[in-house]
């Protein structure tokens, strides 16, 4: 093995398929697991037919902090983000659930955007001006805010 490899971990997203798995929420002398701050949590462990950071047939562990594994069987894809450790010669692969994505946070901007648009148009209008779909914006006349129902 390259030497290279004890002084840095390497890391990666992937999408992986479970083929077996086993859920752990006790040690092995049968204490319950739990955080520094005293709250329980799972140690899941899949294992996987894919080729994981250059093993073929990897067995990832993921610690669970909430509910985010409850929906995985075996047969079930998931997106990890794995990392490839050697601790005291004995190679580990860690998963951890990854964060929300740039892809998703743009989505949600997007969205954001959209309905301050709506606000402003839904503003304007009651302050007189009609705002067209093609963003033309038409003064509303004073005879004609006498009919308006507000």
């Amino acid at each position: 093995m390259d030497k290279r490899f004890h002084k840095k971990n390497i890391f990666t997203s992937m999408k992986l398929t479970i083929n077996k798995i086993k859920v752990y929420t006790t040690k092995q002398d049968g204490t319950p697991l739990m955080t520094k701050n005293n709250k329980p949590y799972k140690s899941v462990a899949i294992s996987v037919n894919e080729e994981v950071l250059g093993i073929i047939g990897s067995t990832i562990y993921v610690n669970d902090f909430g509910d985010n594994t409850k929906d995985w069987t075996e047969g079930v894809q998931v997106d990890l983000d794995v990392e490839k450790k050697d601790i005291n010669g004995k190679i580990y692969i860690n998963g951890s659930i990854p964060k929300k994505g740039f892809g998703e946070i743009q989505t949600s901007i997007d969205q954001l955007f959209n309905w301050v648009q709506k606000l402003e148009s839904r503003v304007k209008y009651l302050e007189g001006e009609l705002v067209h779909l093609n963003n033309e914006v038409e003064i509303i006349s004073e005879e004609e805010k006498e009919i308006l129902p507000f």
